[in-house]
């Protein structure tokens, strides 16, 4: 903007040239105005190759920053292993497969050695960056909890074939198979026999599967499932939220769940009536 001691403002493309008397504040004359550079930097510091690592740098770190944030890993960057808790160790694992943005993500048992409470909160982490990702994710799990919970599509394996495939609610209310049915869903896995002395019905040949919560237990006479029959408890176990009942019907030993409260307990050896449906009896 200077030539020969004279202050000149030259404007690119056009010959013309305005010339500004020397007490004129150049500096006001600039104010508000913006240089728009058509094509690459008329004035070059890096050559071409530094500038497309430059740019990809940049963006790693953009990544790298939206990914922390992600994970709640904000201000743990100079944090050694040891000084991370377990789960900001899987987050950490968590983040170095996602921080490039991959199409498919594989995650092969990631939870398998972390506490129960720790477990079901990553579980929900991980769902959540899926789905706000956007990503195509492979799960690898042998607990069926955890495959219903993360899963939008279950393929159960089992001797290195696909016993079945659906969806977590598929998967779990119609198993297609014994295998199925009593991994997924800790199914009562019965015969024809069996069938015939706990519901008094003649069943044909095969394998039938009634999940444990589908039984209706109560110390009243039940008037409203298909199959209607007396019971004698023989122990329970407390699951949770869930107390599991193991009965003896005529012979044959079912267990049964009801939700852990005060106006569902029964005694060991006391006489209960249980009911089922004949839509929860599937055949295998």
């Amino acid at each position: 903007l200077e030539a020969n001691g004279v202050d000149v403002l030259r404007i690119t493309g056009n010959a013309d040239e305005l010339i500004l008397d020397d007490d004129m504040d150049l500096d006001k004359l600039k104010t508000g105005m913006e240089a728009v550079v058509d094509g690459f930097s008329a004035e070059v510091i890096f050559d071409p190759d530094e500038e497309v690592r430059m740019d990809a740098r940049k963006r790693i770190q953009e990544e790298e920053e939206k990914t922390k944030l992600l994970l709640e890993l904000k201000g743990k960057e100079k944090e050694y292993p040891g000084n991370l808790s377990g789960g900001q160790q899987q987050r950490v694992a968590l983040a170095r497969g996602i921080v490039m943005q991959p199409k498919v993500l594989l995650l092969d048992e990631p939870l398998s050695a972390i506490d129960a409470k720790l477990r079901k909160s990553l579980q929900t982490s991980i769902r959540r960056i899926h789905k706000d990702l956007g990503l195509t994710s492979v799960f690898v799990t042998h607990d069926q909890d955890e495959a219903m919970v993360m899963s939008d599509v279950i393929h159960l394996f089992h001797d290195g074939v696909i016993e079945q495939s659906g969806s977590p609610v598929e998967v779990y209310t119609k198993p297609e198979t014994t295998f199925a049915a009593g991994f997924i869903g800790n199914y009562n896995i019965l015969d024809a026999n069996a069938m015939e002395a706990i519901t008094g019905k003649k069943w044909n040949s095969g394998q039938f599967a009634i999940r444990p919560e589908t039984f209706l237990l109560s110390k009243d006479t039940i008037t409203t499932e298909d199959y209607r029959m007396n019971g004698t408890i023989i122990d329970y176990v407390p699951r949770g939220n869930v107390l599991r009942y193991h009965i003896d019907i005529n012979g044959v030993e079912v267990y049964a769940d009801v939700l852990f409260r005060s106006m569902s307990m029964f005694n060991v050896g006391e006489k209960i009536n249980v009911g089922v449906a004949d839509h929860n009896c599937v055949r295998l």
